[in-house]
């Protein structure tokens, strides 16, 4: 049955615990987490099941470079029986988890992935063979289309935990309708509906990226004062730095923005996104909206109507503390790495598939296309620049063997089209000349 990704409220319980924990390497960054509990909960859950030993993933790119990276996950590797790695950016070769395997034969890798609409497309789908489990934080599509394509999946949802977000009681609800986030790199979609709801008299405030920063502890209570939070799921990215297939139908993102203000208990609606149903029951456990005229109906109708939109956050509220809660995911996600190297060596387990009433995104309907190497060339490059800057230049020598697989174009682009603007902003303020460069 793998051509459906893993259940994800199940909790695939382990039928044959070993008599001694696995060995894991994990890759990741907990200074990168966008929520300061995310990666410690997980390294604090997963050592329930495993011996972790942490290596700092985007501190050994920027440091010392890709080639040098790898080699020193190469040199480590024998010692593991499972590789699991959060990187969420084309870094590494193409080759570079056949290369894991060759040097140990029994590793499982595990590949955990957040921005999963724009970097499955324009690289991970390229390496999924090379996986034991392919893990989406956002992207119910891309589980689908790696489990169709033979490997093992599972979409967690953005995994939040109650330290960062969480209901404070007694809190006054003195904001109507609220939106944080960045308007940047969204199509211009987020600024078109937020200017027609206060055209249409929606009293909306806004807060992060895009309005001025506030901390964690900050945003979480203006969460709960708020009545209703807007969710838009867009998957963000800037458009001249992906060059994405022409065929690929880029999907929506399970945001954060869902889960956080409902660990809150308070009310979402959220932009809609194909299958959710598979995480809450539409207009039980969660509203959503098609375009902005519906959400300006939907806003105007849950102001009113006090008691139903407080039920309906109660029962998401509920869902998500039951199943989807970071400790919850991340648990169901340890014992699914456990089974299937229990099943590796021999064991028998049973693993819990996503039930049959739910249909799935069939790979034709994403889009036929194959993965190009622009995104991997282009973040190299990334990479090569900033070892030249930093006066790098064994590493950046190093990490230049990655353009044999095509020139950065996109890098080379924004580098002259930043170089311009420059030049024109300095030109406007000397001569008083409106900026018009786009």
């Amino acid at each position: 049955m793998v051509d459906r990704p893993l259940c994800h409220i199940a909790y695939n319980k382990i039928n044959k615990l070993p008599s001694k924990p696995y060995k894991m390497l994990l890759a990741c960054s907990p200074d990168r987490a966008h929520q300061k509990h995310t990666t410690t909960e997980m390294q604090k859950i997963l050592s329930k099941n495993f011996e972790i030993t942490n290596f700092s993933i985007f501190n050994a790119l920027y440091n010392f470079g890709r080639v040098k990276t790898q080699k020193k996950i190469f040199s480590m590797i024998s010692n593991f029986d499972v590789f699991m790695i959060w990187l969420s950016k084309p870094a590494l070769d193409f080759n570079f988890y056949k290369k894991l395997k060759k040097i140990n034969p029994s590793l499982i890798i595990v590949y955990l992935e957040g921005d999963s609409e724009i970097i499955f497309p324009n690289y991970t789908k390229k390496l999924i063979g090379d996986f034991d489990l392919y893990v989406s934080l956002d992207s119910l599509d891309a589980t689908d289309v790696a489990a169709q394509m033979g490997c093992k999946s599972i979409c967690l949802g953005n995994v939040i935990s109650q330290k960062d977000f969480y209901h404070i009681q007694n809190t006054k609800k003195k904001y109507d309708v609220m939106f944080y986030g960045g308007l940047k790199f969204q199509g211009g979609s987020r600024q078109q509906i937020l200017e027609f709801l206060k055209q249409q008299g929606v009293p909306i405030h806004c807060f992060g990226k895009s309005f001025g920063y506030v901390s964690g502890k900050e945003l979480n209570k203006k969460i709960n004062e708020s009545k209703i939070l807007i969710s838009f799921n867009q998957a963000g990215y800037n458009p001249i730095s992906f060059n994405f297939p022409k065929n690929y139908k880029i999907g929506m993102h399970l945001k954060a923005k869902i889960f956080e203000p409902i660990l809150c208990k308070t009310f979402v609606l959220s932009e809609e996104i194909e299958n959710m149903e598979r995480f809450y029951e539409p207009n039980k456990e969660l509203v959503s909206f098609k375009d902005k005229f519906d959400l300006v109906e939907k806003i105007r109708f849950f102001l009113k109507n006090n008691s139903k939109r407080e039920q309906i956050a109660l029962a998401s509220y509920k869902k998500t503390i039951k199943f989807f809660e970071s400790k919850k995911q991340v648990k169901k996600m340890s014992n699914i790495i456990v089974k299937i190297i229990n099943e590796r060596r021999g064991s028998v387990e049973q693993f819990e598939y996503l039930n049959e009433k739910y249909r799935i995104k069939l790979i034709s309907e994403k889009g036929e296309y194959r993965v190009k190497n622009s995104a991997f060339v282009n973040f190299n490059a990334q990479l090569v620049h900033r070892h030249i800057i930093n006066f790098k230049f064994q590493q950046a020598l190093l990490d230049m063997t990655a353009f044999i697989y095509g020139i950065p174009i996109i890098f080379i682009r924004n580098k002259i089209y930043f170089f311009l603007g420059g030049i024109y902003g300095k030109l406007k303020k000397l001569l008083k000349i409106p900026y018009r460069l786009t």
